[in-house]
C-alpha cells in the first residue's frame, strides 16, 4: 500500500488506533504500530517511546496510562469513549486497516456496524452500511462491495476540502 493512499499523518494514526482500542473494536498492536510509525516520522516523548516498546501483552491499564501519558506528552486530546467523534476516528481507523490489506471488506463492514449501530447517518457511516446491506441481500456481488468499501475508506480518510 502506498502513503500516498491513506491520507493521514502519523499523529492522527495514532488517534484513530487510539480511538479504535478505547471503543473495544480491536487489539492494542495497532496502537503500539502507530506509536512505532510516529517516532520514525520524528516525534519525540519519554512517554511516547515507553508506548512504542510495550507489546500486547502488557496490562491494558498499564498501557491505557502510558497512552495517556503520551498524550499529554505530545499535547493530544485523548479520545472519549461516549464522543461521537471517537466513533469517527476510529472509522476512520478501519479504513486505513482496509486500504492497509489488514482487514477484510466483510470485517470493516460487521465491525463497522458494530460500531455505530443506530447512528450511522450521524457519523458518515450510512454509505458503508449501505454497501453491506447490499452484499448481504445479494444486490451486489463480493468485488462490487470491495470496490465501493475501497471508494468509502478512500473518502473518509480525505482531508475536508478547505473553503
Amino acid at each position: 500500500m502506498e502513503a500516498s493512499r491513506v491520507n493521514r499523518s502519523e499523529t492522527e494514526a495514532l488517534v484513530d488506533a487510539t480511538a479504535l482500542w478505547i471503543l473495544g473494536d480491536t487489539p492494542v498492536d495497532t496502537v503500539l504500530e502507530a506509536a512505532v510509525d510516529l517516532i520514525v516520522a520524528g516525534a519525540d516523548s519519554a512517554a511516547l517511546r515507553e508506548l512504542a516498546g510495550m507489546s500486547d501483552a502488557e496490562d491494558p491499564w498499564q498501557i491505557r496510562a502510558v497512552l495517556g501519558r503520551t498524550f499529554d506528552e505530545l499535547g493530544l486530546e485523548m479520545p472519549d469513549a461516549g464522543a461521537t467523534d471517537t466513533v469517527r476516528l476510529a472509522l476512520r481507523e478501519l479504513g486505513a486497516l482496509l486500504l492497509h490489506d489488514r482487514i477484510s471488506v466483510r470485517e470493516l463492514i460487521d465491525r463497522a456496524r458494530a460500531l455505530v449501530g443506530d447512528a450511522a447517518g450521524t457519523v458518515g457511516a450510512a454509505e458503508l452500511i449501505e454497501i453491506g446491506e447490499a452484499l448481504d441481500s445479494g444486490r451486489s456481488t463480493a468485488h462490487e462491495a470491495q470496490l465501493a468499501s475501497i471508494d468509502w475508506a478512500t473518502g473518509y480518510l480525505r482531508p475536508p476540502a478547505a473553503s
